[in-house]
């Protein structure tokens, strides 16, 4: 029989491919017809101009309504490079995956989980997510991950489309900020679109040399009825988030309550860490740990209240640090022979204090009356032992975040700005380990 079909066997082979084809592409048909996809159209191989969009876009594993409700859809829009940030468990790698199916489709001439959807005519997509390390070529996952770098920079074009699942996680920080921006530098000079998901914030303040096709965006959050929990909206949105909702996390995935409230209580010594702005050197015998030379005095209250309005009003305009922030709020003042009003005990706050010896210190409270109460108990133990009796002076200006306004969690990161905006300008700060008894997510929380 083997020899009987000798004469015809590439006909066979050509039937068979054929026949397979047909039935993946009926199957396709089916599948995507269950889930309401729709065909995209694709631009012709010379356009680079005309901007990506795909509208009504989904995961392409879930259905479009499925149990439990509909499916969050989102409309994206891609005509250079997207930095998109957003804090844990909010879908930064499911849109990246749910884009990256989209234009894979499409090039194939298939269906997509749009409802309708304009894509150009990608030469290559290039996909360049989480690393390990390989014992075998004795490389750590930090070299692993530059070496694709250094592939993905090499065969990028303008008609290529990337997607970057962060980069960096293997090295310190600091060092993966800057990598991070330089890969945005030269990937934006090459004219490469694609979609940049990060948790490094860090990335959001370097004065990188970019297009003006170089976009953020950012997962939505939403807090709950008390402002103290942020819940992902799976929403991509104009903006910068700079929330991680590390803590929350741990929390969810049944970490120890111990250790989360350590957890917070560490993070405000981290702070505290970056604000000291000391300088590690060798002396010769050892190492010598140096103060940058901070102004002797913080600046008068009131001028340490500007930054908080500031700060404030900045995170409106700043296209969505926070969505609910809105720019009318009022500053209270604190003598240092005042005590907050009794309503304080209820309020939410973000302050910045002013202690007689030239120090400020920057947090967040439930309870300003208690939170004042502390600090200045603190304060006049740390002036007997010093023997300097200004330092038991605290005075205090102050913001109230209401509930609609965005609550606790618009308070932590207007708390955060300020931070960064007294440590920029090298105002001397107090250190925060008094906030180590605050408790996360409580209503007496502070610092």
């Amino acid at each position: 029989m083997a020899d009987s079909l000798s004469g015809v066997t590439s006909d066979l082979v050509a039937a068979a491919t054929f026949s397979a084809i047909a039935t993946a592409v009926s199957l396709h048909a089916q599948h995507a017809f269950s889930k309401q996809w729709h065909p995209a159209e694709l631009l012709p191989p010379g356009d680079v101009t005309t901007p990506w969009t795909s509208q009504g876009l989904t995961p392409f594993w879930m259905p479009r309504g499925g149990v439990g409700g509909p499916t969050v859809a989102n409309d994206v829009t891609v005509d250079g490079l997207t930095i998109l940030t957003g804090p844990n468990m909010a879908g930064k790698s499911t849109v990246l995956r749910a884009t990256a199916v989209c234009a894979l489709l499409s090039s194939c001439g298939l269906f997509v989980p749009c409802t309708k959807a304009v894509v150009p005519h990608f030469d290559s997509l290039i996909v360049r997510m989480s690393s390990t390390d390989s014992p075998r070529e004795g490389l750590s996952s930090y070299a692993v991950e530059m070496g694709e770098v250094s592939t993905m920079l090499e065969i990028a074009t303008a008609r290529s489309l990337v997607f970057i699942d962060e980069l960096g996680r293997g090295t310190e920080a600091n060092h993966g900020t800057a990598m991070s921006g330089a890969v945005v530098e030269a990937l934006d000079r090459k004219g490469t679109r694609g979609i940049f998901a990060t948790h490094l914030h860090g990335l959001l303040d370097l004065d990188l040399e970019t297009s003006p096709y170089v976009r953020r965006m950012k997962m939505q959050t939403v807090a709950d009825d008390n402002g103290k929990r942020l819940t992902p909206t799976w929403r991509v949105v104009k903006g910068e988030c700079r929330q991680s909702l590390a803590l929350q996390t741990a929390v969810d995935m049944g970490v120890s309550e111990s250790v989360v409230l350590r957890g917070h209580a560490l993070l405000s010594q981290v702070l505290f860490n970056e604000a000291s702005k000391v300088l590690v050197v060798d002396n010769g015998e050892g190492r010598d740990v140096q103060n940058v030379s901070p102004p002797s005095s913080a600046p008068p209250l009131k001028q340490l209240a500007a930054y908080l309005t500031q700060e404030f009003h900045d995170l409106d305009n700043t296209r969505g640090d926070c969505d609910t922030v809105t720019t009318k709020t009022e500053v209270g003042f604190i003598a240092h022979t005042q005590t907050p009003p009794p309503a304080a005990t209820a309020w939410t706050v973000v302050y910045v204090l002013r202690r007689g010896d030239g120090r400020a210190y920057v947090g967040e409270s439930d309870d300003l009356f208690s939170r004042l109460e502390r600090h200045r108990q603190s304060a006049k133990k740390e002036a007997l032992a010093t023997n300097n009796p200004r330092a038991s002076k605290v005075e205090c200006a102050f913001v109230r975040v209401k509930k609609e306004q965005g609550g606790k969690s618009a308070a932590r990161l207007l708390e955060a700005r300020v931070i960064r905006k007294l440590v920029g300008d090298d105002v001397p700060l107090i250190s925060g380990s008094d906030a180590r008894n605050t408790r996360f997510g409580s209503a007496g929380g502070g610092a």
